[in-house]
């Protein structure tokens, strides 16, 4: 595999886990089962075993020297891992979406900062009224900050590899709505498999006229430099991701215009 991609994490992926030494030892694993998650989901997409995983989350996965500077700015640093074909054969790995909450005496809700580490990420974002579903296809070192309104979903974009994505979000309790996206088992626009290409197609349970389009994401400076992994980035320039903690205070940076650059036509191929 070349390089260490966790570097500077004593962590490494042995098939779809992720293991990491005693230097990190505040990491919270959590197991996402499609039996436990399966509304979230359209019928067909179930895989043979209903207690297949779908994916595994290592929350607070950094080392313990750098746990305190985390903590201080109420953030943590979490690791996703989405195997590969574990729904039915249309269907490409997903988490199961949600909303942030947004808090008391808060005017924003919170963003959140993701970092393709492995593999090839499909980052579908809903708006809150669920007229727009904005689609990032992100590769490894790839980076997209999530607009604090947005629903959004991470989509394991390849057949054969494992993808795995870190994010940079509050350590504030009960942030994530996941009722979001369960009354449409999923977003208005839906990828799947076709002729080896992931697509999108509409929901059937969406509004008529909500529209799909492609985007590119844009980070502000310092945060926009393209072999600087996120973590190094956090440690070397925490009140550069000030964003996640009082967004409030930066709305221009959290807009739409402001985050992502646009290309149309999403609803059909990469």
């Amino acid at each position: 595999m070349g390089k260490n991609p966790y570097t500077p994490l004593p962590i490494r992926r042995a098939g779809a886990r992720l293991i990491a030494s005693p230097a990190c030892a505040h990491i919270a694993y959590q197991e996402k089962k499609f039996s436990d998650y399966a509304s979230f989901f359209p019928l067909p997409s179930a895989p043979k075993r209903k207690n297949t995983v779908i994916y595994r989350i290592y929350r607070n996965a950094c080392r313990n020297t750098d746990h305190a500077l985390f903590a201080r700015r109420g953030l943590r640093y979490d690791l996703t891992i989405l195997p590969s074909r574990t729904m039915a054969d249309t269907y490409p790995t997903r988490t199961i979406g949600h909303v942030h909450r947004l808090q008391p005496r808060q005017r924003l809700p919170y963003p959140e900062m993701y970092e393709v580490i492995e593999g090839t990420a499909l980052f579908i974002m809903e708006n809150k009224t669920h007229t727009v579903v904005r689609c990032a296809r992100l590769s490894a070192g790839e980076k997209i900050i999530i607009p604090p309104n947005d629903g959004h979903i991470t989509v394991n974009a390849s057949r054969t590899q494992p993808l795995v994505v870190a994010n940079i979000f509050t350590t504030a309790p009960d942030i994530a709505d996941y009722s979001f996206f369960k009354a449409q088992r999923g977003p208005s626009w839906e990828p799947r498999w076709q002729s080896g290409a992931l697509v999108m197609k509409k929901n059937p349970r969406a509004r008529p006229a909500v529209r799909c389009i492609r985007v590119v994401p844009k980070l502000p400076a310092p945060l926009a430099q393209p072999r600087e992994k996120m973590y190094a980035a956090f440690l070397k320039h925490p009140a550069a991701f000030d964003f996640l903690s009082n967004p409030e205070h930066h709305r221009p940076l959290l807009a739409h215009h402001a985050l992502f650059s646009t290309e149309r036509n999403a609803s059909h191929g990469r």
